[in-house]
This record gives structure tokens, sequence and C-alpha cells, in this order.
């Protein structure tokens, strides 16, 4: 009966030994992929960010934040973002949302910004839908 625990507890030890090997090599992948993603993102000069439809919390990159004009420490929120939406382009940017939301499509739209200094900038806006993410526009 020792014997048949103990093989059971070396079987299991082995269990846990194979599964943090695959879970470093899972970790070590991930590491590497958003590595090459945010290599990209800066040789494209394209800014990525993300939004919380629970808390309203939005992140981005630093070239997101420089688009808008905002320092890269800067925290923003939805309400934020919104306010540097030209007052123009607030209603259309808004209704693509909604629809987005509604329907569960993606969508693009170019709209303006006012930057914090006041210059006016132009922005294309491609938002995906994750199907993986637990937010559906996260």
């Amino acid at each position: 009966m020792a014997a048949d625990v103990a093989s059971y507890e070396d079987s299991d030890r082995q269990r846990l030994d194979d599964l943090e090997r695959r879970l470093r090599e899972s970790e070590d992948a991930l590491r590497l992929s958003n590595g090459k993603l945010r290599m990209a993102l800066d040789i494209g000069k394209v800014g990525s960010w993300e939004r919380d439809l629970r808390t309203g919390e939005v992140t981005g990159t630093a070239t997101f934040k420089a688009t808008l004009g905002l320092p890269l420490d800067a925290s923003l929120n939805s309400e934020e973002v919104q306010k540097l939406i030209h007052p123009g382009d607030l209603d259309r940017m808004n209704q693509a949302i909604v629809f987005a939301l509604k329907t569960k499509t993606d969508f693009n739209v170019e709209h303006r910004v006012i930057r914090p200094d006041g210059r006016i900038g132009r922005v294309l806006v491609r938002e995906a839908r994750s199907s993986r993410a637990r937010n559906p526009f996260a």
C-alpha cells in the first residue's frame, strides 16, 4: 500500500512539474508575442488603447497619448476621452460606438480631437470587438 501511495505521489509530482513547465513556456511565448506587437505598433506609429466598459478606465500606448497631446503618465477615463473629441464629431462617434455595441461589430470612424493645447488633430479610430474578452469592447 505504501508503494501505491508513493507511486501516486510521484505521478502527481510529475504532472505538476509538467504543468509548471507548460505554464512557463506559455508565459514566455506571450511575452515574446507582446514584445512583437509593441514593436510593430512603434514602427507603424500606431496607438492602441483599451476601455473597460464597467469602470470607464481607458489605458493606452505612448503613441495614443501623444496623438491626443497628453503626457505619458496621464490617466484617463471615458468621460475625459469624450471631452477630447471635437464637438462637431461627438454625436457621430457616439452613434458608431452604440451601433457597434448593439450589433457586436467592429467600427472605423475618423474624427477630430482637440488637444489640451488647443490644436486640432485628426484620428482614425478602429475598434475591434474582442470575442475572447470579458467585456465586448475591452
